[in-house]
């Protein structure tokens, strides 16, 4: 008799048996009180979220923004507004109580004479974090992030991410690297850094721990001590915490799944209301065109998969990269399409129906249907866009026929955000 599948999912502790010691738990958050330059600066911010009067799509607009500037300022009050640029490096720690808690992680790590990661993802903050190294204890923290080759190219100067984590390795004693989480990826090597501090979380649990295993890998001979500095407040819930909970909530989950990435990832919808005290959605009435042509071109492909989730399809929104040229999969009885969706100021031009009729066997063959393909604007294409879709057998929705969608549809701000919510993380 057979048997169904079966599958065995394993975990790094359950296999490496001959690593050492990792420390990541409760102890690894350090928290502190946000000094007052940080605190009126984090206040003014939920004072001003709170006391906006916008709606609808600008609305959630607002949210984004709010919620990007109360993380900066949690990382550094002067990320927001400021150039950190000229500022003195004892002005900078003493602003903020992450950076004071860092200064103190580093301090330990140099009397041990051992190697430490620093993670961030912003730019600014990985200059604002050289710059205190450097300034503190006089070395020059290498920076690997988007910017940084994945390899070494003949004739190029730069050093790839490899090269420059080597040279970082191949420093005796103290030493600080500083990287996002992304340029982190598999298959770096940090092993000879055992001490990693996540001073930007990443949002994603998952890939959290991907980026803390750079250090914590075979090759690793000491224990490795993980940090989180987290700013507080004894007068409310701090950003920090809030979103720590969350990580913590979602790691737990994400432990009793097969696959654990997919939807990890905390989204903004579910932090806002508990960091503002303030509901994140609003009255369930259709969004109009004015507001359609607000929205940023992410949330214009969540729109138009929330349009046809009402049509009756099965809609798939693909992810923010690599998604072929399609970003919107629509599948229902005898009818699947691949949309593309052109939120513009501009007349559409060849490359839309290029696109995605490049992108017509790759989803074919995942998918394993025969699909139509569309492109739906809410401006007009060039002529020769309409030419080259009909030779492409390719449908333009224009905006003309588009407002008569959206009319039929009636498609609300908390549709189009469930369909966001739901966005794949591959195709």
């Amino acid at each position: 008799r057979q048997i169904g599948i079966f599958i065995k999912r394993r975990l790094k502790k359950d296999v490496a048996k001959d690593l050492p010691n990792k420390f990541d738990d409760e102890n690894s958050k350090i928290k502190k009180q946000m000094p007052k330059v940080q605190l009126e600066r984090y206040k003014n911010e939920i004072e001003q979220a709170k006391n906006s009067e916008v709606t609808g799509v600008e609305k959630r607009n607002q949210i984004l923004k709010s919620l990007w500037a109360i993380r900066d300022i949690s990382d550094h009050p002067y990320l927001v507004e400021r150039q950190l640029s000229g500022i003195p490096s004892d002005e900078l720690i003493s602003s903020s109580a992450k950076l004071q808690v860092l200064v103190d992680i580093l301090l330990d790590v140099q009397v041990k004479d051992e190697k430490a990661i620093v993670f961030a993802d912003r730019k600014e903050t990985q200059k604002m974090l050289q710059q205190v190294i450097r300034d503190r204890f006089e070395i020059g923290a290498s920076i690997v992030n988007g910017d940084t080759p994945s390899t070494k190219n003949e004739g190029r100067a730069k050093l790839s991410r490899q090269q420059t984590i080597d040279r970082f390795q191949t420093k005796d004693g103290f030493n600080v690297i500083v990287m996002s989480q992304l340029a982190a990826g598999v298959g770096l090597n940090v092993s000879l850094a055992n001490h990693v501090i996540h001073y930007t979380r990443h949002w994603n649990p998952a890939k959290e721990e991907q980026a803390t295993d750079r250090a914590y890998r075979i090759g690793q001979k000491r224990d490795v001590h993980v940090y989180y500095p987290m700013a507080v407040s004894e007068e409310f819930k701090s950003f920090d915490l809030i979103l720590d909970e969350l990580l913590r909530r979602k790691k737990l989950l994400a432990s009793h799944t097969l696959f654990p990435s997919e939807q990890a990832e905390v989204r903004p919808d579910e932090i806002f209301a508990d960091v503002f005290g303030i509901n994140a959605e609003s009255k369930h009435t259709p969004l109009t065109m004015r507001e359609i042509d607000s929205l940023n071109p992410n949330l214009f492909e969540a729109f138009i998969a929330a349009l046809y989730s009402k049509k009756g399809f099965v809609t798939y929104l693909t992810p923010y990269s690599n998604d072929k040229g399609v970003d919107v999969v629509a599948i229902r009885d005898g009818e699947c399409y691949l949309l593309q969706a052109k939120q513009s100021k501009y007349v559409i031009g060849n490359d839309a129906v290029r696109e995605i009729y490049t992108a017509k066997n790759y989803y074919e063959i995942k998918f394993r249907e025969t699909f139509s393909l569309v492109v739906i604007s809410n401006n007009y294409f060039s002529t020769s866009a309409d030419i080259l879709s009909m030779t492409n057998q390719v449908k333009l929705v224009n905006r003309s026929a588009f407002e008569k969608w959206v009319e039929e549809a009636g498609v609300t701000l908390q549709e189009m955000n469930k369909q966001e919510s739901q966005r794949m993380t591959v195709v």
